[in-house]
């Protein structure tokens, strides 16, 4: 089996996909049209130039490593995120946002459930 079709989340160079809650990812995707513009037959026209994306997922009871190694990918003004929707797919978002909650503390290792969303304005180009 080809290694991409096993992710199922990957941010930047950080594959997080044995981490991520699956039933707590959310993608969406929806179409960016242009302004409409009157074409040579009187027609209003409009062009989808390419789809925004949407994404959000859940990440439970990481330990400090792990959770440093999210926040750590998350922290530039775009990163390229691999996700499964439902084949893999590769896409630059903008950065994403980020909610750290602390779990628990065993006296050595600090547990964290963390949450990202990020969207990626125009995947694809029609112009």
């Amino acid at each position: 089996m080809d290694e991409t079709n096993k992710i199922i989340l990957k941010i930047g160079d950080v594959d997080m996909s044995e981490h991520v809650i699956c039933e707590a990812v959310d993608i969406s995707r929806s179409p960016v049209w242009s302004d409409s513009f009157t074409a040579v037959n009187g027609e209003e026209k409009k062009k989808c130039l390419g789809v925004r994306i949407d994404l959000s997922a859940d990440f439970s009871v990481l330990d400090g490593t792990a959770a440093a190694a999210l926040v750590s990918a998350c922290n530039a003004d775009s990163v390229s995120v691999t996700y499964k929707c439902p084949a893999p797919e590769t896409a630059v978002f903008d950065r994403p946002s980020l909610r750290c909650v602390p779990v628990f503390n065993d006296g050595e290792v600090d547990y964290w459930n963390i949450s990202v969303s990020m969207t990626c304005p125009l995947k694809g180009s029609g112009l």
